[in-house]
């Protein structure tokens, strides 16, 4: 079964356009949504979470049609860069109010998440670096009981070993629980590390959504070596010559 379909979606701004994107998100599977600033991420991923209005188009969540204006359903966890808490509250007591709306909120995953993390819930949000906020809103984000993560840039600002530790969590959320995760990010090394899935966006239009070896395999060779993620990135972005699709 599907965890998210994005079926035709639309969406016109005066100096961009977000062109029939369609493409799916299965159970187990962690999709990874690339491509570079501006290209139509962000807000393909806003629309799904109903932060943006497309003009045309449409979001099913397990196979239910998704709303104009209705709030996410508590199998789906989100997380946006740039998202802030309330700076002078302490961890726990956001933590506390964000788990009263969610009856199958996970204290233990939660408590587990905060020390892998090593994150100290006496600590106010606003004394958080940029990549400790990240943890915080991505430990929120896997403990209420979601079944589809939405996740756009979570490792941005992360150090290496941090970016390891979210990509544990991804693995073992999708592969072992049967979760499925769509999740945003430019750099393309994290997704050679742990994406199932491959969707490719560029001037706002899906160029190839497929399985991360078929997608390597489009681009094989004559000799039948295949090129790394990140070189196909780049020669389609331009930033070398190459093979276009």
């Amino acid at each position: 079964m599907n965890a998210l379909e994005v079926c035709g979606l639309n969406k016109k701004y005066p100096a961009f356009t977000l062109e029939s994107v369609s493409f799916c998100v299965k159970r187990g599977r962690i999709a990874g949504f690339l491509g570079r600033n501006g290209a139509g991420k962000s807000t393909t991923m806003k629309a799904i979470a109903g932060l943006v209005c497309a003009d045309s188009g449409g979001v099913r969540i397990f196979g239910e049609e998704r709303q104009a204006g209705g709030g996410l359903p508590a199998s789906v966890g989100v997380l946006f860069g740039g998202a802030e808490f309330y700076s002078r509250r302490r961890l726990g007591s956001v933590a506390s109010v964000f788990a009263r709306f969610y009856p199958q909120w996970n204290e233990a995953r939660y408590r587990r998440l905060l020390g892998q993390f090593s994150l100290d819930e006496r600590k106010r949000v606003c004394e958080l670096s940029n990549g400790m906020k990240v943890k915080f809103q991505l430990a929120l984000a896997c403990s209420h009981g979601a079944e589809l993560l939405v996740l756009d840039e979570p490792t941005s600002g992360l150090d290496p070993v941090s970016r390891a530790e979210v990509h544990s969590i991804l693995r073992a959320f999708a592969h072992e629980e049967g979760g499925a995760v769509l999740y945003s990010t430019q750099i393309v090394a994290d997704l050679e590390k742990c994406a199932d899935d491959v969707i490719y966006i560029r001037g706002g239009r899906i160029v190839r959504a497929d399985e991360k070896g078929a997608f390597l395999r489009a681009y094989a060779q004559s000799d039948g070596t295949m090129p790394a993620l990140e070189e196909i990135f780049l020669k389609e972005e331009g930033v070398c010559e190459g093979f276009a699709l």
